[in-house]
């Protein structure tokens, strides 16, 4: 016998699989905690349509930190990431070494995230708007 409501119930479904509801910020992830990182970061957390998550870093010493409201995890955390967290985009930039190979790149596009390579020469101010337009582009938008 069930002890829970049922509506107890699909409140924890919901709330285990993290339905977005209409207008909740998308979820992005970037791929390393330098400076572009981190100026793209404040750029869309100040807005309410998107919502860096996550970044991605392999040193130890800034696992699990907080960096603009999103926490640092280990390379081998993000396909994780992406799956539980619908996260729609994965932001590379290239002046940041690269952690991952092709295979697992397309295993991110295999589950539903952009992936979004910005060039190094492009500089920092204009970054934001070059990842925008990428998103507006795949029609990622709330």
């Amino acid at each position: 016998m069930i002890s829970e409501k049922p509506s107890t119930l699909i409140l924890n479904f919901l709330k285990r699989f993290k339905f977005r509801k209409k207008g909740d910020p998308i979820p992005l992830v970037n791929v390393g905690i330098g400076y572009s990182s981190h100026v793209v970061s404040q750029c869309f957390n100040a807005g309410h349509q998107y919502r860096v998550i996550a970044y991605i870093d392999d040193e130890p010493w800034s696992h699990r930190t907080v960096i603009n409201e999103g926490v640092v995890h280990y390379p081998v955390e993000l396909q994780a990431l992406v799956k539980r967290n619908f996260v729609r985009a994965v932001i590379f930039f290239e002046d940041e070494k690269s952690y991952f190979s092709d295979s697992e790149i397309a295993a991110l596009v295999d589950k539903g995230a952009l992936i979004i390579k910005v060039p190094e020469k492009i500089p920092t101010h204009l970054k934001v708007n070059y990842i925008q337009t990428r998103l507006k582009s795949a029609s990622i938008s709330v």
